[in-house]
């Protein structure tokens, strides 16, 4: 049997092949094209493809890598290069709610188009600023509103001259005290002392006590019907602001129909502000003049939860702490005269709101760690 030839040693050369620089075609690797970003892992980049396809609820991906493989920079530009080619998702809004302040109404824009409501909303208060103290110390306002109360009192003077000429011509004085009405007996046109009534014949004076019955019934219709004029008059008065701040607002709010056309949610919000003002329009002044109540102007706003103006493509996210909080949001509270208040201004969007329409990526061992935020 042949002896095998002896080991040899490599020489140095066979252990080390040397790169001069001269014989590379490039100065610096900025001109070359970026790497792929498949790191040898063919059927993991293949199974990310199909699992970040998935446009139905209820998939997601789980990514496990060993340390120091740079996992999540490989998966985290593989999602922002696939959402660059992806539509950008719309914004999302929240207005107040007038029937329900506890219920805000959420609203899509088109992306871009939540700060532009915003704005338009923003100007819309500030026409409000002035055009409403302008209707109510307008000549034309202050003219109609007296012939108004004018009207009411005339009609009601009216009506007790009415029952004081009939007790008149019955011998009964109708006397308007600090207090209300008293009918008194008269006699020759003068009205009778207690001691001289008593003087007189309990015939005559049972006679006069029926007629005092009598017109004590009618005036009391009479008084009983006040409240009912008032109502009237309160309701007059109530279409002759609704008449006036319509004239008023009708420039503003126009525009901006005409502008958000397109948007009924935005359509329905601007009708509810007029409505609103036109029900709360003695909230926009005092004895004093007109003033702007914060919380009624407040509530004309927008609250842009997220906004995708300056977005290109889907949104790629990725929750660093993934608490309940910074997944779902966040409800803020301010002290008011001692007690915490909120409303839908303070509503704060979480990672699920941002990363809408897109990509979330969260570290998995992260959020099982904090409470409530897997169930989140």
């Amino acid at each position: 049997m042949a002896q095998s030839d002896p080991v040899k040693p490599l020489p140095l050369e066979a252990l080390y092949r040397r790169c001069p620089p001269e014989a590379l075609e490039f100065a610096t690797t900025d001109q070359l094209d970026p790497l792929s970003l498949t790191w040898g892992q063919e059927r993991a980049m293949r199974a990310l493809d199909l699992g970040s396809r998935m446009d139905n609820g209820g998939f997601n991906l789980y990514v496990q890598a060993s340390p120091g493989t740079r996992a999540l920079e490989q998966v985290r530009a593989f999602l922002r290069e696939r959402a660059s080619t992806e539509p950008v998702p719309d914004d999302w809004c929240y207005l107040y709610n007038f029937t329900d302040p506890d219920c805000p109404i959420a609203v899509q824009l088109p992306p871009g188009k939540g700060q532009v409501l915003r704005a338009d909303l923003e100007m819309l208060i500030d026409e409000l600023s002035t055009s409403v103290p302008a209707v109510f110390e307008s000549e034309e306002y202050q003219g109609k509103l007296n012939e108004l109360q004018e009207a009411f009192n005339a009609g009601q003077q009216q009506r007790l001259d009415v029952i004081g000429k009939e007790a008149a011509d019955q011998g009964i004085a109708l006397i308007s005290t600090p207090t209300g009405f008293n009918l008194a007996p008269m006699q020759d046109g003068q009205v009778i002392e207690p001691e001289t009534y008593k003087k007189l014949p309990e015939g005559e004076r049972k006679a006069i006590e029926e007629k005092v019955v009598k017109l004590q019934s009618r005036l009391q219709q009479v008084i009983q019907d006040v409240p009912k004029l008032r109502k009237d008059a309160q309701q007059q008065v109530r279409q002759l602001n609704e008449e006036m701040l319509h004239f008023a607002l009708g420039g503003p709010v126009e525009e901006l129909r005409d502008r958000w056309r397109d948007q009924q949610p935005v359509l329905e919000h601007l009708d509810r502000i007029t409505a609103d003002v036109i029900e709360n329009a003695q909230a926009f002044r005092n004895e004093q003049g007109v003033v702007l109540p914060i919380d009624v102007l407040r509530r004309y706003q927008a609250n842009v939860l997220v906004d995708r103006g300056e977005d290109e493509g889907a949104p790629v996210v990725y929750e660093d702490l993934p608490n309940h909080n910074h997944l779902v949001g966040v409800i803020e509270q301010q002290i008011r005269d001692g007690a915490m208040v909120t409303d839908f201004q303070m509503i704060r969007a979480g990672s699920l709101h941002r990363a809408n329409g897109g990509y979330l990526i969260i570290d998995a061992r992260r959020i099982l760690s904090h409470s409530l935020a897997w169930e989140s």
